[in-house]
């Protein structure tokens, strides 16, 4: 007689025919032959939980407490290996990775000691959990159809609460000395960074103040600069204005020696006229007044009757000269 089966929305239908499965998919109905097996796998995720005791290398018992969360990815292969034709199905498979965890979590923290475990549990101890289930479920060929999504060893903690007591108070002091450690680190580091906050602003400072120096100094020479150009112009129209001066005079020194030699030429002009009229005066003044030296002398001889005596004839030669002067002057000229 044929039979209806469905599987849920989050479950898989996975049916054997002839001698093969064949998944059907999520939310799947079939009718099956009469003899035909089925089975319905969840695809939600699932947990499995791990849970043990054992003693560290240093012979401390530690209880630890684990999770793995995974999923269905291939139903035929899970309902391979698992029998999903039961209820129970997702507990068989979460016993089975319970035990790969707690026989990997045995082997590594009998190598670890007490404190290796409890600091490492997040690294190392979750590491080697993941890396077992990875090789068992699908790395080592034997693809269980499942995919691992979180892999954590939730707890490690000492069994022995004298024991745990005694640890958890010096692991308080060591946390605390730590703590004081860190604070005096911390101050130390805030010391060093308000020197080297310092030590920048102190530099930064000198900085800006060679800075403000350099930019003093090259103002200063622009300054320098400015002053000598504009002293060197004023210099330069200086020496125009005096070699245009020294020009004017020469030019005025040249006329004035012109006009000089011009006036002294007219002197002498004025000299040998005058010398001229002179020497013109000169030969006329004898004929102009011979007439009234002759009739002076006329006069002063008129009606003399002069006799020399001896041998002194200087009158007498006097008396000569004048009246051969006389007759020279009064003589025609040829």
């Amino acid at each position: 007689m044929f039979k209806r089966v469905t599987s849920k929305v989050n479950e898989y239908l996975v049916v054997r025919r002839g001698g093969a499965l064949e998944n059907l998919g999520a939310g799947a109905s079939a009718l099956l032959w009469p003899g035909t097996s089925h089975a319905t796998v969840s695809a939600a995720r699932q947990e499995a939980c791990f849970e043990l005791t054992q003693e560290t290398k240093d012979g401390i018992p530690l209880r630890m407490k684990g999770i793995v969360v995974y999923r269905v990815i291939d139903p035929v292969a899970v309902a391979l290996r698992f029998d999903f034709s039961r209820p129970d199905g997702h507990a068989q498979v979460q016993a089975l990775l319970a035990h790969v965890c707690l026989g990997e979590l045995r082997a590594v923290a009998t190598r670890m000691t007490m404190q290796e475990c409890i600091e490492q549990r997040k690294t190392t101890l979750t590491e080697a959990v993941a890396r077992a289930l990875q090789a068992a479920t699908g790395a080592s060929g034997d693809d269980w159809g499942l995919s691992i999504d979180v892999v954590q060893v939730a707890q490690v903690f000492i069994v022995d609460p004298e024991l745990r007591r005694k640890l958890e108070a010096e692991v308080r002091s060591q946390l605390s000395a730590r703590s004081q450690l860190a604070e005096l680190a911390m101050k130390a580091e805030v010391g060093m960074a308000e020197l080297e906050s310092r030590r920048k602003l102190e530099e930064e400072a000198e900085v800006d103040r060679i800075r403000r120096g350099q930019v003093a100094v090259a103002q200063l020479e622009r300054d320098h600069a400015l002053e000598r150009r504009r002293l060197e112009e004023e210099m330069e129209t200086r020496a125009r204005a005096l070699a245009a001066r020294e020009a004017l005079a020469a030019r005025e020194l040249a006329a004035a020696r012109q006009e000089l030699e011009l006036k002294t030429a007219q002197l002498e002009v004025e000299l040998l006229a005058e010398r001229a009229r002179q020497a013109l005066r000169l030969e006329a003044l004898p004929q102009e007044q011979l007439p009234q030296l002759a009739e002076a002398l006329s006069r002063a001889l008129r009606g003399a009757h002069l006799t020399f005596y001896g041998t002194d004839t200087g009158p007498l030669s006097a008396l000569t000269l004048l009246a051969d002067l006389l007759r020279r002057q009064l003589a025609p000229r040829e």
